[in-house]
């Protein structure tokens, strides 16, 4: 039996008004790439959730019409309070074959260290947590419907989406986007940029 398994990072995908390009274009586009990689299971990256009281991914939606994935098995992960879905950046995870299975990480089996900044004058932002601003979901896949073996086997997989390679930010040591107060700043933040 052969799998097939992909990862696509959607860069945001959402449906806001001022958003360049819009979601109707980038559907355009998105579509026949997600299709022609012709997946049995699919991690997405990026998948921004859509409501302020109920929240919703309907751009997701909205790009999976009319696609194979559309009927897939899919989870994505809650909001750190354990609602559905965290406004930005949702992982989600689809599959032909049934989801047995499917848990969030988040700092739960071990506490973020502390580190101590070395580049601050200002003793009140000296130390922080060293932590994911993400978290990581892991999903078990039963393979019992389609070769029979008991569901005691099965595909297991961790969908992760890790930061950009960008120096995390240090109070008073950026003075643009872009741009550092000096290098020891930016090689301390780009120590932290977890």
């Amino acid at each position: 039996m052969r799998v097939r398994v992909a990862t696509f990072n959607l860069e945001n995908l959402d449906h806001r008004p001022d958003q360049k390009p819009s979601l109707d274009t980038r559907i355009e586009v998105l579509r026949p790439a997600l299709v022609r990689l012709d997946a049995d299971v699919l991690c997405l990256q990026e998948v921004n959730a859509q409501g302020a009281k109920h929240r919703t991914l309907e751009a997701l939606e909205a790009l999976l019409v009319g696609m194979p994935y559309a009927g897939f098995e899919r989870v994505a992960t809650e909001s750190d309070s354990g609602r559905p879905f965290r406004d930005m950046q949702n992982l989600v995870t689809l599959s032909r074959f049934p989801i047995s299975s499917h848990e969030q990480f988040h700092h739960d089996l071990v506490k973020p260290p502390v580190y101590e900044l070395a580049t601050v004058a200002d003793r009140s932002h000296d130390s922080r947590e060293i932590s994911w601003d993400r978290p990581i979901m892991y999903t078990r896949h039963s393979l019992e419907s389609e070769t029979g073996i008991p569901d005691g086997t099965g595909l297991h997989f961790v969908n992760v989406h890790f930061r950009a390679p960008l120096a995390a930010h240090i109070t008073g040591k950026k003075n643009g986007a872009f741009e550092w107060a000096d290098a020891a700043s930016w090689a301390e933040g780009f120590l932290l940029r977890v």
